[in-house]
């Protein structure tokens, strides 16, 4: 009796719902489906290149064309690996990004318009960083100068410990050196493979480590402190600190004062490009509570003579008021002057005839302090990075893409 009450009950509760959404649908008030089986969507967007397509692309840094069709004129969404990337701008046939700050070699890019359905797809691509932590130092240890010899075997003086340390291409440590200094403030690597170093106050002596490494012992005493030094390509050194004054060394020992600077300059970094000396220096300008920075050359005559000082660049005008210290200069091989900052941007680039602003390299990946430049043998610039911010001492090395220009102590 039970079951057949049931059976009854159950054929009641079907008929009732039947009739029940049979009313709904003919109720006028009832929403319609929004569902239309017929709507295919807007036309996919189609990849047929991807603009550059091989070499190197730097994440972060390069502007990457999109090449296809029925892109949108009003809303486009790119992505890498799902990773959005900026629009510069579109059109229907092209869109222009900028590469995203993301790395590998396998990578998806994927195009979304407003209305279609299915994403535009290329793939694989390519993207890799334009600059690397190459080597980092203990916590406790704090990385200031820095030279390169001509197998790319990178020297790093190191304190505490009195040691300069040497960091092979394959990423393997030794300790090259020791000096009877607590830090070695620039180095250079010399003719005959002498390590050249000063001490991070300046100092009137110039030391060298021998070839093969080993204890720094004391070369040559200059009539003044000197901060930075550079060799010619005859093997002449020029060194210069505070005084205003440029000295020369010769191979053969001799000193001589070669160049004077205007305003009390103290020299602070000394580099020899293309038959010039270049040297940035700080000095007092007309407001006396003002200190300003700017770069100076002068034309190699002869082992004896340097030509008239020419002013470069006014680095206090460019970046005043609140401006980044130069830390740093070298040069590529077509005469660009990298520039080390202390605060804003990591590098500033100053491209020849030096009468326009300087730019900032890789702005968007690069952060300051970039304390040391050194250029390797190609176009990887080393760069040692420290302040007393930073956990961890360490030198980066960045793909510039530009050959350096010679240092011609290195053989």
């Amino acid at each position: 009796m039970e079951r057949i009450i049931s059976r009854r009950n159950a054929q009641w509760i079907s008929t009732f719902l039947t009739m029940a959404l049979f009313s709904a649908c003919e109720e006028p008030d009832y929403p319609e489906n929004i569902w239309n089986p017929d709507d295919q969507g807007g036309p996919t967007p189609v990849i047929t290149s991807v603009e550059p397509d091989s070499g190197k692309v730097f994440a972060g840094v390069d502007t990457i064309r999109i090449k296809g069709g029925n892109f949108s004129l009003v809303e486009n969404h790119v992505f890498f690996e799902g990773l959005e990337a900026t629009i510069f701008s579109t059109s229907e046939a092209e869109l222009v990004v900028e590469a995203p700050i993301m790395i590998g070699d396998s990578l998806t890019i994927k195009v979304s318009i407003q209305g279609a359905y299915l994403f535009g797809e290329y793939y694989p691509y390519k993207l890799q960083a334009a600059s690397l932590d190459y080597y980092s130092f203990g916590e406790s240890e704090i990385a200031y100068g820095m030279a390169m010899d001509n197998d790319e075997n990178l020297y790093v003086s190191i304190d505490p410990g009195q040691k300069i340390v040497k960091v092979t291409p394959d990423g393997e440590t030794s300790e090259y050196g020791t000096t009877s200094f607590p830090y070695s403030a620039k180095m250079k690597m010399g003719p005959e493979g002498y390590l050249y170093c000063i001490r991070v106050e300046k100092n009137k002596k110039l030391f060298r480590i021998p070839p093969g490494g080993g204890s720094s012992e004391s070369f040559e005493s200059f009539p003044e402190k000197v901060y930075d030094f550079d060799f010619d390509s005859d093997g002449n050194l020029y060194a210069g600190g505070e005084d205003s004054t440029l000295f020369r060394l010769t191979p053969g020992g001799d000193i001589k004062a070669v160049a004077v600077y205007p305003d009390q300059v103290e020299i602070r970094f000394v580099r020899v490009f293309d038959g010039y000396v270049y040297i940035t220096g700080q000095y007092t300008g007309d407001d006396s509570t003002v200190v300003q920075e700017g770069i100076w050359r002068n034309l190699i005559i002869n082992a004896d003579t340097l030509d008239t000082t020419e002013f470069v660049f006014d680095w206090g005008e460019f970046a005043d008021p609140d401006r980044p210290q130069i830390t740093g200069i070298t040069f590529s091989l077509d005469g660009d002057i990298y520039i080390g900052a202390d605060k804003d941007e990591a590098i500033y680039v100053l491209q020849p005839p030096y009468d326009e602003l300087p730019q900032p390299l890789y702005p968007n990946i690069l952060e300051p302090p970039s304390n040391r430049l050194c250029w390797g043998n190609d176009d990887f610039l080393y760069v040692n990075r420290w302040d007393e911010k930073a956990l961890v001492s360490r030198v980066i090395r960045i793909d510039t893409r530009k050959d350096g220009a010679p240092y011609y102590g290195r053989e």
